[in-house]
Order: structure tokens, then sequence, then C-alpha cells
């Protein structure tokens, strides 16, 4: 990968993903968090912020723990990558759902990535929690967390679009289109 003078950290460290990407369909790469907390200091179901698959920097992986690629033969590992709409990815998708009408904003879900804990006992897969913005157009949100699920829970599978916010973490409203990359 060539250095670029001038780019910065964070954008050459999201270049440095861009291009294990090209070479991996390992969707560990997306298990990672981040100490930020929502820009007004809360963590509650009903203040996420979006950005996107891709961490920041090699910090978001520091407190993540082992995790990785989950291989079996039910299991296709179907290639994603980078697009002009954000990576193109197909995941199982969840449903998140509190138990109570207001427990979480609409349009929330977990998407199931295909890759486990090393360090756990029982096992699992693991997800990240997405909010659809429009169509099959979706962001991370809750950065902070990363969700730890059943072997069974596979979720609904679709062909979705993961943007990258580029800059400060944001509100996400429901009409949010927002400067993505």
């Amino acid at each position: 990968m060539p250095l670029l003078y001038g780019e910065g950290k964070e954008r050459a460290f999201l270049r440095l993903q861009e291009e294990i990407m090209r070479y991996s369909d390992d969707q560990s790469l997306f298990v990672w968090k981040t100490e930020e907390q929502h820009p007004t200091g809360s963590t509650g179901p009903n203040t996420p912020y979006n950005t996107g698959l891709l961490a920041s920097s090699p910090d978001c992986f520091r407190s993540t723990g082992n995790y990785s690629r989950y291989n079996h033969i039910d299991d296709d590992n179907e290639p994603y990558q980078m697009t002009n709409k954000g990576i193109a990815i197909d995941l199982g998708l969840r449903v998140l759902d509190g138990g109570s009408y207001d427990a979480y904003p609409p349009e929330m879900f977990i998407g199931i990535l295909n890759c486990s804990s090393d360090e756990s006992n029982n096992g699992g897969r693991v997800g990240v929690y997405l909010r659809k913005v429009e169509g099959s157009h979706y962001c991370r949100v809750w950065p902070h967390k990363i969700c730890q699920l059943k072997w069974s829970d596979r979720g609904r599978k679709q062909s979705i679009y993961v943007k990258h916010w580029d800059g400060e973490p944001r509100w996400l409203t429901r009409r949010s289109k927002g400067p993505w990359v």
C-alpha cells in the first residue's frame, strides 16, 4: 500500500481496511468498539449516532477481544466490497425489539456477522447494531457495543449497503442522509 503524503492517520487507517477488504472476506474486520459516546454523553437506546463498518483507528480494536471468521459448511461467506453507495455486504439481519413500543428507535437491526469470539466458552455469533436509513442503506449505531448471539441465530439474509460517516458523530434522524463518504 503506497504512502500518501498529508492524508492523516484516520484516512490512512480507513484506506488500510479497504485494502484488506480487497483480499479477504473475513467479517471480523467489522468487530470493533469505540470508547466514544454519543455527542450528548447519553448511551440510552433512543440516542444512537451513526458511523460505518470500518474503524476510525487501531484503538477501536484494543478492547474488543479476539474474534475470527466462522467457517462452517452451511455458512456461505459472500464477498463484500466498497462501492460508491458504501460497503455492499450480505448480512443476516434481526429486528431489534426490546419488547415495548418505545424500547428502540424504529428501523433498528442487528447485523449478524459470520464470525465468533475466540475467548467465549459458550461461543456464538457476533453482531453489530445497524439502523436503516432508507431503502437498502444502513449505518452502524452504538459503535461502543458488540452484540453476542447464539450459533443458531442467523437472521434474515439481505443484501445491504453500509455507508461510512465522515467526520464527527452526528445525531441520526429518520430522514438523515448526511455527508457520506
